[in-house]
């Protein structure tokens, strides 16, 4: 009885390669199939396939920014990268973040060029980094981050990332900072923040915004764009928050600060 091949046979590992291209060419995608084939391949077909990919109107920006983390450093990939962002205007600024692949390789330590192409960055998922100041810092050194549409964080050092933002960023429309522990100092940098003229959404919920930090943010020149601004669970006064709800009104700005904690209240 001929015995059964096992799981390592060439028998057995032809089958599923043969599978695994199979899947590859019903799903239409060329570049798994060329990670099936489990061999180095050239840069002249890693450019191929990254052609095809970008001559695709329904390419995915995830799928765009994979290749990219995946492209090795003996390739040439200065010229894979120019060659996305000669079209990444065809995708919305506030939907060109970050792909998996990128986010583990910064967990990692890993600070790759093509980070300069993303508009929205989430720094949520890298909770775990330790020190996301520090991975901001490189990521605008190393990364060549230097405009942004989107910029998220939470429970964080949100004054010290705002330093940042401030003098290296330019180009935001949204800024969230929620439970950053943002205060007066951070108010006044955001109010006196020429950079951040273009915002159109500026969230600060859960902060240590008291009457004075609401004030800069309501006098400032340069937030005058804005079309939303969260304040939920900060401590103005209550003849500060309904002077904001007048002044806001009036501008046409959406104001959430529904529940405000009591001026001198201790803070987490």
């Amino acid at each position: 009885m001929t015995p059964r091949a096992d799981a390592r046979s060439p028998a057995r590992s032809a089958t599923t390669l043969r599978s695994r291209e199979r899947t590859a060419r019903r799903r239409g995608c060329a570049t798994l199939l060329a990670v099936t084939r489990r061999r180095t391949r050239s840069e002249t077909e890693r450019r191929a396939d990254l052609d095809a990919l970008l001559a695709d109107p329904a390419a995915a920006w995830g799928t765009v920014m994979t290749v990219l983390s995946t492209w090795p450093s003996d390739q040439a990939p200065d010229r894979a990268i120019a060659a996305v962002e000669a079209v990444a205007d065809r995708w919305p600024p506030a939907t060109r973040g970050l792909p998996r692949a990128a986010i583990r390789q910064l967990l990692a330590g890993d600070v790759r060029p093509h980070l300069r192409l993303v508009r929205a960055l989430d720094l949520r998922p890298l909770w775990s980094s330790r020190d996301r100041v520090a991975l901001l810092d490189r990521l605008i050194a190393e990364g060549g981050v230097c405009e942004l549409h989107t910029f998220i964080v939470r429970y964080d050092d949100g004054e010290a990332l705002l330093a940042r933002l401030v003098r290296h960023v330019r180009g935001l429309r949204v800024l969230r900072l929620g439970g950053c522990r943002i205060g007066l100092p951070g108010a006044r940098a955001l109010a006196d923040g020429p950079a951040l003229a273009e915002l159109r959404e500026l969230a600060l919920h859960n902060n240590r915004i008291d009457d004075d930090g609401a004030g800069a943010l309501a006098g400032s020149p340069h937030l005058a764009r804005l079309r939303t601004l969260n304040l939920y669970n900060n401590c103005p006064s209550r003849g500060t928050v309904a002077a904001l709800r007048e002044l806001y009104a009036a501008r046409g700005v959406r104001l959430q600060i529904h529940h405000q904690r009591p001026p001198g209240a201790d803070w987490p």
